[in-house]
Order: structure tokens, then sequence, then C-alpha cells
């Protein structure tokens, strides 16, 4: 039983939810549940359009999910065609509405705030082990008026998420924020989505990701992390090349759509589809990287290559070929050291990352975070996406001993 001495009320967007006082309330965060409501609206407009049906047969479902990289959200997404989805509300139930999963609920906050901003929506399940946790997520879905579309669970999320792939009752979108590491989780979570499902995946394990304890994110991610200048965008490939290796052992592999890093944590919103033909391509969107350890020079050498046969659609796949077998930099003679593998394909999705942002354009009111979010979206489409990896100007001009120029200048 919750005594009302020991809860304080907290509101955020359109949600009024009651915390535990020994809870900590992090308003940075507000930033990562709104873009995650920006991105599953979009998402959910996207689904209303096209469903694709659970039900169906699989060659209907790989008709209507894939050609890889042009999947999502292009051609009529782009001519800023809405008026059937501005039909739609928020907090109503749709039957043909997306279903969310969020594995690791707390207090409900997310999905509750899911649950009165996000159109399109068909059911929310708020899941957590604690079952005081789950206390409060009823008395937060009873706050908010939403028994009608959000349930509460109490359970392990892996294993519920196993149970939902087992009853044949997939998620449309599965949302991971935990604690550290998700990596633990990422087995069920591939699975548990449907054909073009969303997964929203939060890692908090900053230090390990960026080059603080390479051991352990071998052990974690299944790769070697480099303390770089570009660490951060290295993290964020190592989270990807995970998320596909996992996703490939059940002939399904993802495409990015937002990949940010963010104050402490890293946030990657991907799409997850089944096709055996494109997961044969995984293999070449991962490479090693090569950093002298001297002027900071690198260079990238893939896994394998795709080689066209006959045909447009046909490839024969051989092992990459890359940097020369040499131990010393051909630039200042210093070594080499080795990270990776990493995702070597595009972070992005532009065309969407252009439709969320005149998304929040249209709406600021609904994100207070909204300047931050169209900031942080704009650098991000702007990004080279066929360029992995970075150089930082001051460091170049560092090894060179020059004076840096006007970064304005270089833009």
């Amino acid at each position: 039983m919750i005594s009302e001495n020991s809860i304080t009320e907290v509101c955020e967007g359109k949600a009024t939810v009651d915390l535990p006082k020994s809870v900590f309330y992090n308003p940075v965060q507000e930033y990562n549940r709104d873009l995650t409501i920006a991105v599953i609206s979009e998402f959910a407009e996207q689904h209303m359009k096209n469903p694709v049906s659970q039900t169906g047969s699989r060659a209907m479902r790989r008709k209507a999910a894939c050609q890889d990289e042009k999947i999502s959200f292009s051609e009529d997404r782009v001519s800023g065609n809405h008026n059937e989805t501005h039909t739609l509300e928020a907090g109503q139930r749709y039957d043909n509405g997306i279903k969310i999963f969020e594995g690791l609920a707390a207090s409900g906050l997310r999905s509750v705030r899911f649950g009165l901003e996000i159109p399109g929506v068909k059911e929310i399940i708020a899941n957590d082990f604690d079952k005081n946790a789950v206390e409060f997520i009823e008395r937060n879905i009873e706050k908010n008026n939403l028994s009608h579309l959000m349930k509460s669970k109490c359970g392990d999320a892996a294993m519920s998420m196993y149970e939902s792939k087992a009853a044949n009752c997939l998620f449309d979108v599965v949302d991971l924020d935990p604690y550290g590491s998700p990596s633990i989780f990422l087995d069920s979570t591939v699975q548990a989505v449907r054909d073009g499902g969303l997964l929203c995946i939060t890692c908090t394990d900053a230090a390990v990701l960026c080059g603080n304890a390479l051991e352990k994110c071998s052990a974690i991610y299944g790769a070697v992390s480099l303390r770089s200048k570009f660490c951060h965008e290295m993290a964020l490939r190592i989270i990807l090349q995970c998320l596909d290796s996992h996703a490939n052992r059940y002939s399904r592999y993802i495409v990015p759509l937002v990949s940010l890093s963010v104050d402490f944590y890293f946030r990657v919103f991907v799409q997850v589809f089944t096709s055996q033909k494109q997961v044969k391509h995984s293999c070449t969107k991962k490479a090693m990287v090569y950093e002298c350890v001297g002027c900071g020079s690198f260079g990238l050498q893939p896994l394998a290559q795709a080689i066209p046969t006959r045909g447009e659609d046909n490839f024969k796949f051989i092992p990459g070929s890359g940097l020369p077998l040499t131990k010393e930099c051909k630039h200042c003679g210093h070594n080499y050291r080795i990270g990776g593998p990493i995702w070597s394909a595009p972070l992005h999705d532009r065309q969407f990352i252009e439709r969320i942002i005149t998304r929040v354009q249209d709406s600021p009111q609904l994100f207070n975070t909204h300047d931050r979010i169209c900031g942080m979206l704009s650098v991000a489409a702007e990004e080279l996406h066929d360029v992995p990896l970075y150089y930082v100007l001051d460091a170049v001009c560092s090894v060179l001993h020059c004076q840096p120029p006007n970064m304005m200048l270089m833009r």
C-alpha cells in the first residue's frame, strides 16, 4: 500500500505522475522522452498509412517492409501528405494502431506520456520487475485516465519479450532505457518486434563504450572501443553493430533512423526487418578501425565486400581488402592500434530526420526541449552519411604545430 506522505507529484509534457520521494527525478532526461515521442509519433503516422499485418504471409510482410534502406520514410512522407493522420488524436485507442512495450518502466512516466501525446496507439504495456514500481504505474494510469490504452506488467523485461514472440503477439515499438548497458536484453528485443518494427535503445555506459574499459566493451558489445577524438561516434557505431549482429542470428537486420550521443548516454532508433537475402549484406556494413597513436590518422577495413554477379540483385561476397599490412603509420612512423568491428553504414535516415524536425517545428508547444531537438537533428541531417568517424580540427593543428583557423571558415 502506497502512503500519501511518501509520494511527490511531477508534471512533464501532458503527464502528471506520482513518484516515491526516495526516487530521484532527473529533468535532464526530458529531452530523451521528448525526442522519443517525436520519433514514435512519426513512426506511428507511417504505420497508420501502411499497416503491415502480423498474421499475413511472410512474403507479404517482406514485400511491405523491405527494399533495404529505401524502405521506410520516403516519397509520400517527403511530399508532406498528412491528411489521413491529422485526424488522429492522442489519448484515443485505435484498433489498427501501434503496440508499444516499455521494458523498464519504473514509475511509468514515459509510457504515460506515450499514451497522452502519441496519436495512433492501440496499446501500451509498461513493464517493470519491481512490484512497488508496478504499483506506481497502476496509480499513474488511473491518475491520467489511460486505463483504456495502457496496461501494467510485473515481470522480467527479457522474458516478457520472449513470451510475446512465443505467443505471436509482436510489438510495433520496444523502448528500453536501462541503467547501464542494454546488452542482456538485446537478444529478446530483436525478436519481439514485428517486421519493420521500431527499437528505441538507450546506453548509459558511456565510459565503457568510449574506450575506458575495452575488455568490458568487448565482452558486452563484441567490439573493442578506442579512447580517441571520435570515441562518441565510434560508440554509436559499436552499439549499432551489436544490435545488427543480434538481429542477424534470426535472419533479421537493422536500418538506423536516428543515432545520437546526448549528455551522458547514447540513444539509437532503428527499424528491424526480416530478410535472409538482405542479412547477407550485413557483413559489408561492418569494419575494423586502425588509428595511429602518433598523429591520430585512421582508416577503416571493411569485413567483406559485395560483388555484383548475374543480375542486379545477385552478389558474391568476398573478404574485405583495406589498409596495407604495415605496422607503422606512413605519415609519422608510429604504430597503429586496432578497434572494432563498428557499423560503417549510415547512422541516420536523413528524410526521416527532416520529417521529425518539421513535426517539432509545427508543434513546439508539445515539446519543452524543441529547440535542442531541432538543433541536434539539424546537425545530424547535415552529416556526411557515407563517411564514418571524423577528425577534430584543433587535434590536427596540434599534430602539425600550427595555429587552428576559425571554425566558421572551415564550415
